[in-house]
């Protein structure tokens, strides 16, 4: 039999150990939700996982390198990504099929055939891990575009209140000067009251 009628035939047994082996890197609470939730909308991310796998499967047993492989790569590999994995696990997980494979058809498949499905394996991991790099890259440059966003919102709120500040004093000066510039001046002649060097009506006369 040939290698891709060996794992065509145990197909459903690989991807279900497959799918253990990599659930086994989260958490046991997020890992029982990712594989009981499969739902597109109650789970996405599960959703998109599984069904990826499934496909990076079909692929590599039919032995194709085409555009749906490369796209669903991706996806997968975005996912792992946003969740902060290390790349030896968040892009590794393609090294957990090769066990996958090995414990359900490896003495079926024998040394040859075995080690040409872990080159097809080992040529798409690679690809995986620029992937996975290119996309910690781009999330680090969000990160960092948000916090120089953030850090110019706060100088811009300091110089705002420091300017409502600025205004607010000055507006305080000028109407206390106004009334003091409005007020009787001290030792200033009164309005109505007798010149200095005149004397009453009375005295004149």
């Amino acid at each position: 039999m040939s290698l891709k009628e060996i794992l065509q035939g145990s197909r459903k047994a690989i991807g279900e150990r497959w799918l253990d082996l990599v659930l086994a890197d989260y958490a046991p609470d997020t890992s029982r939700f990712l594989r009981n939730k499969r739902d597109q909308f109650a789970n996405p991310v599960g959703h998109t996982l599984i069904q990826g796998l499934s496909v990076l499967l079909d692929g590599l047993i039919e032995g194709r390198d085409d555009e749906q492989v490369a796209a669903t790569l991706e996806d997968v590999i975005r996912i792992r990504a946003v969740q902060e994995l290390p790349p030896s696990i968040g892009a590794g997980f393609l090294q957990s099929l090769k066990v996958a494979v090995e414990k359900e058809v490896g003495r079926r498949l024998g040394p040859e055939l075995l080690r040409a499905f872990d080159q097809r394996v080992d040529e798409l991991l690679l690809r995986a891990f620029d992937v996975y790099m290119a996309q910690r890259a781009r999330l680090f440059e969000i990160r960092l575009d948000d916090l120089r966003r953030s850090h110019l919102d706060v100088r811009e709120q300091v110089a705002l209140r420091k300017a409502r500040q600025g205004g607010a004093a000055q507006e305080g000066a000028s109407q206390e000067g106004a009334a003091q510039e409005g007020g009787p001046q001290e030792g200033g002649p009164q309005e109505g009251g007798p010149r200095e060097g005149q004397g009453s009506d009375d005295e004149n006369e």
